[in-house]
């Protein structure tokens, strides 16, 4: 058990207590996504129908999803 506590890091913790991002990084690209929004660049809906084309796309090559 503790092994896996050890590999999983907060992969346990329920999905309110979790961070949004894992990585700074997310956090910044995602802001770029929002500010993008606003100015008009795309629709929400766009945006989100590229983002589930992409991650089942990296899915049918074997990629890991991170969550």
């Amino acid at each position: 058990m503790t092994e896996k506590l050890i590999r999983t890091g907060t992969s346990l913790l329920p999905d309110n207590e979790r961070p949004p991002f894992s990585e700074p990084w997310e956090a910044q690209i995602f802001s770029l996504v929002l500010e993008l929004h606003r100015q008009g660049a795309f629709s929400w809906n766009d945006w989100a129908a590229r983002l589930s084309s992409e991650i089942a796309a990296a899915k049918q090559r074997g990629e890991t999803d991170r969550g």
